[in-house]
């Protein structure tokens, strides 16, 4: 006689003939086709179903973790590339730089890449357009570091050292730093920096 699955002694009625055995209890029907307990037949079937809950019970619990584990990499993923276009629209759109030139009586806002604002491509700050400014001596100075040329001073609002950015993560005190000489130069210059 085959053996049943151990699923199938869940379903009986659809595996077993039972007319012919008149079956009171779970109980009965388990000594019938497995053995009374204690006898070798019902001992294997006891530790086939133990160990059919455990390996379900352990799927079940690694599908959870792969899961979890798949979705925190997502998470990492989305926050990764967040923090990198953060990081280039801070390079790109936010000034790392101001060129006053009290000779032309203007001015050029420079972003990381020694381009205008806005421009992802590498130029040159003596190539950029100047903006008329007829009170250049107003222009605040307050930078990280400010460099004077015979009629040109060119001040920039952070180092490698206190770049925001500098370990691929946002330095909120680096922010602020930068943000206390970005300031004064919006309000003077009546402008979104």
């Amino acid at each position: 006689m085959k053996r049943p699955h151990t699923c199938e002694v869940l379903h009986p009625i659809l595996t077993m003939e039972t007319a012919n055995k008149p079956l009171a209890s779970i109980d009965d029907l388990m000594d019938a086709e497995f053995g009374k307990i204690g006898t070798r037949q019902r001992e294997a079937f006891r530790k086939e179903a133990y160990d059919y809950c455990v390996k379900s019970n352990l799927e079940r619990k690694q599908k959870k973790i792969r899961n979890r584990i798949q979705q925190q990499n997502k998470t990492v993923y989305i926050m990764n590339d967040l923090q990198e276009k953060a990081k280039v629209g801070f390079y790109c759109n936010r000034p790392y730089g101001i060129r006053i030139d009290y000779a032309q009586k203007g001015f050029v806002l420079f972003n990381r890449y020694a381009n205008t604002l806005g421009n992802r491509e590498t130029g040159s700050i003596e190539k950029l357009p100047l903006e008329s400014f007829e009170d250049v001596n107003e222009i605040p100075l307050d930078g990280i570091l400010v460099q004077n040329g015979n009629h040109t001073t060119d001040v920039y609002f952070y180092s490698e050292e206190s770049n925001p950015y500098r370990n691929a993560i946002l330095n909120l005190e680096a922010l602020k730093q930068y943000n206390r000489f970005i300031y004064p130069l919006s309000i003077l210059l009546n402008r979104t920096l």
